[in-house]
């Protein structure tokens, strides 16, 4: 099952911080930065890591001139057309000389010319290096001594033209049937040449080392299975045939069933054999000749144990094929069942689901249990294979250069695969954890934690977590997966297992720790910040993008503020008055606010002669301006009264009454002014 697209982490969710920032430092470094490759770093393969060790196996002497690897590409196109040629004629021979077809004569330039084909195989073979005791052999005459012991034998006794040593071999002229007499017995040589037929496994072990996708191991295990059916049902139908054409000189009766046309007569013997290898029973065609009893009871007894051997195959098969797949499906199956139980939420349901899948399909690819596989190799030999696999993440780093290239080895040998999901937070900015990470596959999202801003995003074959890992220091930032990632890791406290044992390498350990300790520089560890790309500073701290404030200086500059506007004096310093002014009276000082000035009064009617509309308004507006005045006087003289005694009480009422006058007679002389001003 194929993991969900959309549970990766998108960019779009991250912050304008994050990506403004990575838009900045991507036109920074165009613009004033060379690009890394310009520093002449060479770029290794895996197998120049480790120059001190032979590539692959051990050799035998020189290499020889003009030989051809065993691992080679050319050999391995070879073998497969060299199993086409042998599956071609171990079905062209027994036809041939069960049927006779009319065409006889064709098919046996075929023969001659794949005979051809091989005749060059052993010439071939005695110029391919060889594996002896695991160990590649590249002399010649060891080569040849090899082989001659091996496949020569039965490769030149098969290569061998009998249609040209003995005229009676020849495949000239359609017949009945071949008769056992000795000129007649001559043509049977041609079986010598289904002994070939017996390194046709071994070239299929040989193809099967080289395939490792299981795409393409598969459909061959399941051919070289049918095949090897269909070559003793092929087999079975002629022998079956030829005793069928002997018996029709000696029973008539067999004349009923001959046919003319020889694919029909090939056909239903392929009929009668697989009615006998499945146990259906003959039926419709029975045996008359006594040959043809024998025949059948033995092909019956020898079908009988093929047919076993077939059903056991298949079902072997059937069990181990998708086994994991269907070993994750059991724990995706009650892992549903418990996050139901525990009613937890639908989208940590989907998380947990989607990574059950996930390792899945990084099984098909390969195999978590790699310890449990290895297990049954020499301790030599998986320290070779962990160099191969993992060794190079750990040469190409920057921090373990300074080390031995068997100190690598052994070291690799210790990292633990691990496999995170997106969203998955590896650590966080601040935490104490002291793992370095060697990304396989996926990407991985560096950050700040606090502004949330993105780093950079770290891909496939890159390492992170270096400066916790050989420092023991808080992380200096947050590490998240934002798609399926697979990492090897390696420990702090397995790194020091390993050094207890090796004084040399933990000399220079504790080295590089004191003086980046001292100097308070990280480029000793290899460190490059992700925005300048500079050695010996980490991405927070980096002055070129992201502004630090220096607190003392804040400080300093905020003392200083106190006194920016004052100036020292030196009072025992005086000037000369080359200019005297006159002595000048001094005036009073007077205060101009509203306390002590004093205007002239003046009414609406004297202001504004020539405006009777304002003279009007600014009338009405001072008579309602002194009513209002009167009548918030009198509610709060009345609220005073309610309060006080009955004694008090004669004393308000008069003092209200004398307010209610005085208020009639403002408003009467307001009115009158109102008038006289009109009048005027």
């Amino acid at each position: 099952m194929d993991i969900i697209s959309g549970s990766d982490v998108s960019v779009h969710t991250r912050k304008w911080a994050a990506i403004s920032l990575l838009e900045n430092v991507t036109n920074h470094r165009k613009r004033h930065e060379k690009p890394i490759d310009d520093e002449h770093i060479p770029k290794r393969q895996k197998t120049e890591f480790f120059p001190n060790r032979h590539k692959g196996r051990r050799r035998y002497k020189e290499r020889g001139y003009f030989l051809i690897s065993p691992e080679s590409l050319l050999k391995v196109y070879w073998n497969t057309l060299k199993i086409l040629l042998l599956m071609i004629e171990s079905i062209l021979i027994p036809y041939v000389l069960s049927f006779n077809p009319i065409n006889i004569l064709f098919y046996q330039h075929v023969i001659e010319f794949i005979e051809l084909l091989f005749i060059f195989d052993i010439i071939m073979s005695f110029n391919t290096e060889i594996y002896y005791n695991g160990i590649l052999f590249s002399n010649r005459l060891f080569i040849a001594k090899q082989y001659i012991k091996s496949w020569f034998l039965i490769d030149f006794i098969a290569s061998i033209p009998f249609q040209y040593i003995f005229v009676d071999a020849n495949l000239t002229e359609p017949v009945l049937y071949i008769s056992s007499t000795n000129t007649g017995a001559l043509k049977f040589l041609w079986l010598l040449k289904l002994f070939r037929i017996l390194e046709a496994k071994n070239l299929v072990y040989k193809l099967e080392d080289y395939l490792v996708s299981s795409v393409l191991l598969i459909p061959l295990r399941a051919f070289k299975f049918l095949f090897g059916a269909f070559i003793w049902t092929h087999w079975l139908s002629c022998i079956i045939y030829a005793y069928y054409a002997r018996g029709l000189e000696i029973e008539p009766k067999l004349w009923s069933r001959f046919y003319e046309i020889t694919l029909d007569m090939y056909l239903r013997n392929v009929y009668l054999v697989l009615q006998t290898m499945t146990s259906v029973g003959y039926g419709d065609i029975l045996p008359i000749t006594n040959a043809q009893h024998i025949i059948a009871i033995v092909s019956m007894c020898f079908a009988c144990v093929l047919f076993g051997n077939i059903i056991g195959n298949i079902q072997g098969f059937i069990e181990n094929y998708n086994a994991d797949g269907r070993y994750y499906e059991d724990t995706a199956r009650r892992l549903k069942k418990y996050l139901k139980i525990n009613k937890l939420p639908s989208a940590l349901r989907l998380r947990v689901i989607q990574y059950i899948f996930y390792l899945k399909r990084i099984s098909k690819k390969n195999d978590q249990k790699e310890m449990g596989i290895l297990d049954n190799l020499s301790f030599p030999l998986r320290e070779e294979i962990f160099t191969q696999t993992r060794g190079y993440l750990l040469a190409k780093s920057a921090i373990f250069m300074s080390y031995s290239g068997s100190f690598l080895k052994y070291l690799s040998y210790q990292m633990k695969i691990e496999a995170f999901a997106p969203g998955d937070l590896i650590f966080k900015e601040g935490e104490m954890s002291s793992v370095i990470y060697y990304l396989c596959g996926g990407v991985v999202q560096i950050y700040h934690e606090a502004t949330k801003t993105v780093f950079k995003d770290i891909k496939k074959t890159k390492y992170f977590g270096e400066i916790a890992f050989f420092l023991n220091r808080p992380r200096t930032a947050s590490a998240m997966c934002l798609k399926f990632s697979e990492f090897l890791t390696l420990d702090r406290s397995v790194l020091f297992n390993v050094l207890y044992a090796r004084p040399k390498e933990m000399e220079i350990t504790n080295v590089i720790i004191h003086n980046t300790e001292k100097y308070k520089n990280l480029s000793l560890l290899g460190i490059r910040c992700y925005l300048c790309r500079k050695l010996g500073h980490v991405a927070k701290n980096c002055s070129e993008f992201i502004y630090l404030p220096n607190k003392s200086e804040a400080i300093k500059k905020a003392e200083a503020r106190k006194y920016c506007n004052q100036k020292v004096i030196n009072l025992n310093l005086t000037s000369a008055n080359n200019f005297p002014r006159q002595d000048t009276e001094s005036k009073p000082f007077v205060r101009y606010d509203a306390y002590n000035t004093f205007g002239q009064s003046f009414t609406p009617g004297t202001k504004f002669q020539n405006y009777k509309q304002i003279i009007a308004r600014a009338w009405s507006l001072e008579g309602k301006r002194a009513t209002a005045l009167l009548n918030k006087r009198l509610v709060s003289i009345q609220e005073q009264s309610n309060e006080s005694d009955s004694s008090s009480s004669s004393n308000a009422s008069n003092t209200l009454v004398g307010l209610h006058h005085r208020s009639l007679s403002l408003e009467s002389s307001f009115s009158a002014s109102y008038k006289l001003t009109l009048g005027k």
